[in-house]
């Protein structure tokens, strides 16, 4: 009896043992460790987007088949901190992991791809069994297992345990703590943000520094735009230093390490807040950023895990000096304005052209390309087929680490050397040194050097092709016309002599009526304002009420210049609405400093912003506006429209509140623009819209069905931009998911749900401190005010000032929102969606509530 217990228990440990193997069977397949069997196979369809294959001991990387949105997939390491196996309140979504390195980045692969051992390499198939890619280890080397380690290193190994393969020595984009940048090894960037497929910029480990280089538009000759540390390039390429590494020491990215045989030296970033960084990418448009991640929640209370980026140097905060920030041709100025190089020749309009004029940063066309330098006759008769264009203050992003073409020349041999040899398409001067340039991308201006920088653009001199043939016909017709246009020019100056009387008189009577309206502003000239403008070459913007382009006026002053479409007006009438308008003088609204009324010409001029337009700043991924500046432009602007309501001689209904409409100066102080342009409403009277103006996704409902124009239409436009300011991104995004395309409504479910931190800037959460989400919440409740359908729960501007500053406490809005609802249901609202209404039929006008 006692065998047979014996045996019976062994039996029994059998089954318990096969049961714990079971049970913890998934488990051990996240192991770090994987040995392989022969005939090992991975399958891209047995893996899920969030879950891969195999994992680094602490979860925090992951590698296998990770799937894009179109059904394709890469080999991958992944980066995540969020573990829904050892951690089941943490939600795992696929735009949570963040690639760290690709197999086939260049190739991706279908659902039934494969990763397989083959001869002893591990070797990555598509569905057509073509091989993408391969570790290609030498002959008589065989891979026994897979270790996907703690530091993201992801290594192949023998049986005996020697490393044959690891994933640190053949980068992709990104760098991740602990991972050196051998001498000669390169980070190369993806060609956009959707494709992770090599782009146009590098970072190459050169002898003792850090280089960044671009490709475009010269894939052999690649140009720097970035060193680091400060070196020439010549002091880098001539350096007999062929050992040089770079790393980040554990995640104090406070310093990143560049080490040769000998030492090595610490190199501080600055701009950073302090968060543990997770990795270092760089990015499709060559900005070298630093990603670290936070975790917040989502709708069901799970864990989710939010990234954010930081670039990595303040010296390239500055978006000018990035190779296509302006694209080819285009010049950069302060504040990141983009405007093609200004110049004409004689008779002929702007030699540059925008590519796309609603978007300045796509670079400029010369408006007749240089021929070929293969064409023989370009080459023996270059001076006749080409010109040179010089602009001043003006250089390229790679000078400052190009070795000179020539030195101790002057700019007329720089200009002539350019001109004569075909090749050059650009040349640059600066204090005797002379820099050819081959291919043009992005300029950028010099306005804080006593130095002289002067740019020589070559361009084509414009062929009219005419032959012989032509010109004599020409001739023909001209002898045969001139009798006629002799008696024309006689009987023309019979009418200028007796208009010119006319016109004398009708002066003498214009000039007593401007000298009897009080608070006009001073008067330009076409020709003044042609000479301020350079000929309105400089656009800063365009609304629904003309174009706005960058002045100077002779003392020197930056202005910006309004050139009006479309006015009906006549002068005097012109004249007495600009009085009105220059007459207003508050802190908070763009000042008129002039105006020019013309023929048909109008023209208004006022302060230039240093920096720009609120838009600008909002709703750029490159600049990432503070929550305290955030705060201070609503009190602002609200302090603006109050007094244009409440406290002008003539109440003014703004009309088209928008971002685009909120000008910033040097100190990101917020002035509102364009408060005049609407139609002045006396405060005793009732008038007549006979023209009104506006921009989708920020207009009242009453505007909208014709109901009645008060003040409160400006109120709810204020409260769109509210959420705006809150939220990081516009109230309408046709890209976004159908949830959430409609943002306003989003935010009113969002309230609904008490999950009102979800309307917050995810980008600035990490930052905000206890009375910022407190501010955030208010200014939420606020914008819901404003946005009422009814004008009268809406409050006045007055009144947001005072919930603003703390003198009125906010309650909690009514969420019955039918507007809202109406347009979150799409196509109405999307048809709009890309510009301005630019005419709306007349609305009833109703009488002012009284002003409070």
């Amino acid at each position: 009896m006692g065998f047979y217990f014996d045996v019976n228990c062994l039996r029994v440990l059998r089954i318990m043992w096969v049961l714990v193997v079971i049970c913890w069977l998934p488990m051990l397949l996240q192991a770090a460790t994987i040995v392989l069997p022969p005939n090992w196979t991975m399958l891209n369809s047995d893996v899920q987007v969030d879950q891969m294959a195999i994992f680094s001991p602490d979860n925090g990387y992951r590698f296998g088949f990770l799937k894009s949105n179109e059904g394709l997939a890469t080999l991958a390491i992944a980066i995540s901190t969020c573990n829904p196996i050892a951690q089941p309140e943490c939600k795992l979504y696929s735009t949570d992991l963040q690639v760290v390195w690709s197999a086939n980045r260049n190739s991706l692969v279908g659902s039934n791809a494969t990763l397989s051992l083959s001869d002893g390499n591990l070797v990555l198939r598509d569905n057509d069994t073509r091989q993408v890619w391969s570790t290609n280890l030498p002959p008589g080397k065989s891979i026994t297992s897979i270790d996907m380690q703690r530091d993201g290193n992801l290594v192949f190994r023998d049986a005996v345990g020697k490393i044959l393969w690891e994933s640190f020595n053949y980068p992709t984009d990104t760098l991740v703590p602990g991972q050196k940048l051998g001498y000669k090894m390169a980070l190369v960037a993806g060609s956009s943000p959707s494709s992770g497929s090599e782009g146009s910029y590098k970072m190459v480990m050169e002898s003792k520094a850090l280089v960044l280089y671009t490709t475009l538009g010269s894939p052999s000759v690649p140009q720097p735009y970035w060193i680091f540390p400060q070196l020439t390039l010549d002091e880098i390429i001539y350096s007999d230093e062929n050992s040089t590494i770079a790393h980040i020491e554990g995640n104090n990215v406070s310093n990143i390490h560049i080490c040769n045989d000998k030492i090595c030296s610490k190199h501080y970033f600055g701009g950073f807040n302090g968060n543990t960084i997770n990795f270092l990418r760089l990015d499709y448009d060559g900005v070298l950023r630093w990603y670290y991640n936070y975790e917040t929640f989502d709708i069901n209370g799970f864990v989710r895990i939010q990234w954010t980026q930081l670039t990595m140097t303040n010296d390239l905060t500055n978006p000018c000096l990035y190779p296509a920030y302006c694209g080819p041709y285009g010049i950069c100025s302060s504040g990141g304005y983009c405007t093609c190089p200004s110049g004409a020749a004689p008779g002929l309009p702007s030699i540059f052209q925008p590519r796309n004029a609603s978007n300045q940063w796509q670079g400029c066309n010369p408006r007749w390309n240089v021929t070929s330098c293969e064409n023989e006759i370009l080459l023996n008769d270059m001076e006749s087929t080409v010109d040179i264009l010089e602009v001043q203050n003006v250089t390229y992003f790679s000078n400052k680490y190009l070795p000179p073409t020539t030195v101790n020349g002057s700019s007329a041999d720089c200009r002539n050397m350019c001109l004569q040899i075909c090749s050059c398409a650009a040349a640059f001067w600066n204090s005797g040194k002379c820099v050819l340039i081959q291919e043009l991308q992005s300029l950028y201006t010099i306005s804080d050097s006593n130095d002289e920088y002067v740019a020589f653009i070559k361009y084509a001199r414009k062929t009219d092709g005419t032959s012989e043939w032509n010109m004599k016909l020409g001739l023909s017709i001209s002898s045969g016309v001139l009798g006629l246009l002799l008696m024309l020019v006689c009987m023309c100056i019979v009418v200028v002599v007796i208009r010119a009387r006319s016109l004398r008189c009708a002066e003498l009577d214009d000039a007593a009526f401007l000298k009897s309206l009080r608070g006009v502003p001073p008067r330009f000239t076409v020709k003044e304002m042609n000479l301020a403008t350079d000929h309105f070459t400089m656009i800063l913007g365009k609304g629904g009420f003309g174009t706005v382009f960058k002045g100077i006026l002779p003392d020197g002053t930056k202005v910006a210049v309004k050139r009006l479409g479309g006015s009906r007006q006549g002068h005097r009438e012109f004249w007495a609405e600009v009085a009105t308008i220059g007459g207003i003088n508050h802190l908070r609204l763009v000042r008129l400093c002039g105006f020019c009324c013309e023929g048909t010409h109008r023209m208004l001029v006022y302060e230039c912003m240093d920096n720009g337009s609120l838009d600008r700043w909002l709703f750029r991924d490159s600049f990432l506006l503070a929550w305290p500046i955030r705060y201070q432009v609503a009190v602002d602007v609200a302090q603006g429209l109050s007094y244009l309501h409440r406290d002008c001689s003539h109440s003014i209904i703004h009309l088209d509140v928008k971002p685009q409409n909120i000008l910033l100066d040097n100190q990101f102080r917020a002035k509102v623009a364009d408060f005049g342009m609407s139609k002045i409403f006396h405060e005793e009277m009732t008038e007549v819209v006979t023209r009104m103006r506006g921009t989708p996704g920020y207009l009242a409902p009453e505007w909208l069905l014709q109901t009645g124009i008060t003040v409160k239409c400006d109120v709810y436009s204020y409260g769109m931009v509210l959420l705006e300011m809150v939220s990081g991104r516009k109230n309408m995004d046709v890209n976004a998911s159908l949830e959430k395309w409609y943002f306003p409504a989003w935010a009113v479910q969002k309230m609904e749900e008490n999950s009102w931190i979800d309307i917050v800037d995810f980008r600035l959460a990490k930052s905000l401190t206890i009375e910022d989400w407190a501010q955030a919440k208010k200014m939420v409740k606020i914008a819901l005010w404003c946005i009422q359908d009814s004008p009268q729960l809406r409050p006045t501007m007055t009144m947001v000032v005072q919930m603003l500053e703390g003198v009125v406490k906010v309650h909690d809005p009514p969420l019955q929102f039918d507007f809202l609802s109406l347009c979150s249901r799409g196509p109405p609202i999307h048809s709009l969606s890309k510009g301005s209404i630019e005419e709306l039929p007349s609305p009833e006008v109703v009488d002012f509530e009284s002003r409070s």
